[in-house]
């Protein structure tokens, strides 16, 4: 049976849509079955740190300068020309107790003592002599008492032989004269001791006169030399070789080196955390330790503080504090206005946990690993310092809190420490 052409433009689009009808069943047929499944739950990798209990410290840290105790201004005693200055006699330079650091000319001072000596000497000669003559007049006059006892008894005879006619009365008249001249010269030897006790009495006000001025010149002599009242640094040394200097010119600074402490302030924060803390100690006494960092190497140096400033500083609000520092084992000598760090030995926290201060949000919340969920605990912020924290709260020993930092951190999220 012959079909023709346009029956065939008519069926031939209804068999190529049976045959791809066919064709999708087919596939659709043998297609494989995909089973869904819900999604995995994500683990996240976290850091976790160690939680202990107990008592801890909190340390805080400061940064002061080395002073030094005790100063002294050196000034010139006396007036002249410096002739010599000590080969240490420069900015820093460490000199010992009573070494000598400046010396004056000393021509005129040694002239001065020179005089002085022999005004003393000259006076005590002089009352060497007046005290010689005192004496000779005590004898002069113990003479002439005695003579002048004999003339007495002698005119007493002759009154006698006179009244038995025996002897004239001239011989009478001979007699009182005699008494009369030994009684003058017993007169004139006292009034000679009383003047003489008066020049003794000048004499010896003069020779203490001239003592003080020699003790005066030979201390003016000493004062030529400008020696070191203790061991220390010499700071803005101005004296040099011709240099003339008048009485109270400054010739240099000089700071003890072995009575050192250290200046630095507390904020009124770390101030109230000792006086917060549980323990009872108070600022004074408490220990400190000084940080000395030079290149590549820290020195370290015991200290405890003495005092406090008396008053509270205007611009920062803190307060200086002031802490002796121990160099008496130190490898190296520190020297004043070394720029330091302190450490001051803080308030003890009693059953709590020292952590980093990332594992806290919010101030008050911790994760804790649990079976590999995190669980929420509420805990009290007690301190806070060099990146750490001091918490007491819902946390047990030996359970290990979180310390990475993340977003989408919360109650039994599941993860996995490192």
């Amino acid at each position: 049976m012959k079909i023709s052409r346009k029956w065939l433009r008519r069926i031939t689009p209804i068999l190529v849509l049976v045959l791809a009808v066919l064709i999708a069943s087919y596939f659709l047929a043998t297609k494989p079955q995909i089973t869904l499944s819900p999604p995995e739950e994500k683990e996240w990798l976290v850091d976790t740190k160690l939680v202990i209990i107990g008592d801890q410290d909190s340390p805080i840290s400061a940064y002061g300068e080395i002073l030094s105790e005790r100063d002294a201004d050196m000034r010139a005693l006396v007036s002249g020309e410096v002739i010599e200055v000590s080969s240490a006699f420069k900015d820093g330079g460490l000199v010992r107790s009573g070494e000598m650091l400046v010396r004056i000319d000393p021509f005129v001072f040694k002239s001065a003592v020179s005089e002085s000596e022999a005004v003393l000497v000259a006076s005590q000669a002089r009352l060497s002599e007046y005290r010689a003559q005192y004496r000779a007049e005590e004898i002069a006059i113990v003479e002439g008492q005695a003579q002048l006892n004999l003339a007495l008894r002698e005119l007493d005879r002759r009154k006698q032989l006179f009244a038995k006619d025996v002897v004239s009365e001239k011989h009478v008249d001979d007699a009182e004269l005699l008494v009369s001249e030994r009684n003058r010269q017993v007169s004139l030897s006292l009034e000679s001791m009383q003047a003489l006790a008066a020049r003794i009495e000048g004499q010896v006000a003069e020779i203490t006169r001239a003592r003080v001025l020699l003790s005066r010149a030979q201390n003016d002599l000493e004062k030529t030399v400008l020696r070191a009242p203790f061991e220390g640094y010499l700071t803005d040394t101005e004296a040099t070789i011709g240099k003339r200097l008048s009485v109270n010119d400054r010739v240099a600074g000089l700071l003890d080196s072995n009575s050192l402490e250290v200046g630095f302030y507390l904020s009124d924060a770390e101030y109230g955390r000792i006086l917060d803390s549980d323990d009872d100690t108070a600022l004074e006494g408490r220990l400190a330790e000084v940080f000395w960092r030079v290149g590549g190497r820290v020195f370290k140096f015991p200290a405890v503080i003495e005092r406090i400033s008396g008053k509270v500083e205007a611009q920062t609000g803190g307060l200086r504090v002031y802490a002796a520092v121990d160099t008496s084992r130190a490898d190296i000598q520190i020297r004043p206005g070394t720029f330091v760090e302190v450490v001051v030995s803080g308030p003890v926290y009693g059953k709590s946990a020292k952590l980093p201060e990332s594992v806290l949000y919010n101030d008050n919340t911790v994760y804790v690993v649990k079976n590999n969920r995190l669980t929420k605990r509420q805990v009290t912020l007690l301190a806070r310092f060099d990146r750490m924290v001091i918490i007491r709260g819902q946390l047990q020993d030996g359970e290990y809190v979180v310390t990475s930092r993340f977003s989408e951190i919360g109650p039994e999220l599941k993860v996995r420490i490192k």
